[in-house]
């Protein structure tokens, strides 16, 4: 078992390729069969969130972020350190790469959105107290040059599916779809339950704009609160990292011992498995917090 972390390295890179394959296949267009397997899924599924996420990262530059990454890494880290289990653990890791850059800039996005959107309301809210109708302080947004491009546009179409006929609850929801944004969605829903009950939208709109808009200065409030807790988790997230890297450089014969045979192999992936696991549960967490949950 002395060249098991050679095997493995071999193994690895066959996956690479294989994944690499069959992502091509599920890529091309087809109507033989409606129905799709699960590499099918996975890649329409991942290509439309791409799409609709607006980072401006496509479906095949992030296959390709994660097929070539683990290759480039591992090849750099085997060239510099001239030990392969650090390398294949490395290659390992950056799998993850093109998923954390996703989060990293839909996390971006997200933030600019809250903003943006919460600016736009009070914009909203204003021309219905000044006496607008619903579709007249729409058009006003639409055409706000204060308001963020991005935003203004999504109002645009917000005022099209008023004028073809689109109720105000609808119009809303289909823009609450298009952004995936909860604030939106609180929107949506409050002014489809007033068309439901009767009523008249401009107050829930006027009034649920000032709840979001409290709702942000709350969460501001709760991230500076709890700014050192964050951190603090991704400090944590980079210790079993650094353990690692440490233990490879000086003593790397604690590292041969878990690919010495299968079983303590098991026992490495096991003990990784756990490391991601307390990550993503810290983050979870933290997340909800930060949100006010």
């Amino acid at each position: 078992m002395t060249y098991l972390h050679i095997v493995a390295i071999w193994i690895f890179f066959v996956i690479l390729i294989t994944v690499a394959i069959i992502i091509s296949i599920c890529n091309k267009r087809t109507i033989l069969s409606k129905d799709m397997d699960f590499f099918t899924s996975y890649v329409t599924k991942k290509r439309d969130k791409l799409e609709n996420s607006g980072i401006g990262l496509s479906a095949n530059a992030y296959f390709l972020i994660m097929l070539i990454m683990p290759v480039i890494l591992g090849v750099g880290v085997w060239v510099i350190s001239k030990k392969a289990v650090f390398a294949l653990i490395v290659a390992l890791a950056s799998l993850s790469l093109p998923e954390g850059i996703v989060r990293l800039l839909q996390k971006q996005i997200d933030k600019e959105f809250e903003e943006r959107y919460a600016k736009s309301l009070e914009q909203l809210g204003a021309a219905l107290k000044s006496g607008m109708t619903i579709l007249q302080a729409v058009q006003e947004v639409a055409n706000n040059k204060f308001i963020h491009e991005s935003i203004r546009k999504k109002y645009q179409n917000i005022n099209l599916d008023i004028q073809m006929g689109v109720s105000i609850a609808d119009a809303f929801r289909h823009f609450a779809e298009n952004t995936n944004n909860q604030d939106a969605w609180d929107v949506a829903i409050a002014i489809d339950v007033q068309s439901e009950v009767g009523g008249r939208e401009a107050d829930v709109i006027m009034n649920i704009s000032e709840q979001i808009h409290e709702r942000m200065i709350f969460r501001k409030e709760i991230k500076s609160m709890f700014s050192g807790t964050s951190s603090m988790v991704t400090i944590m997230d980079f210790i079993p990292l650094g353990i690692i890297l440490y233990l490879c450089f000086m003593d790397s014969s604690y590292l041969n011992y878990y690919f010495s045979n299968i079983k303590n192999v098991i026992l490495l992936l096991c003990l990784i498995g756990c490391c991601l696991i307390g990550s993503f549960i810290n983050h979870h967490k933290l997340q909800k917090i930060m949100k006010g949950v």
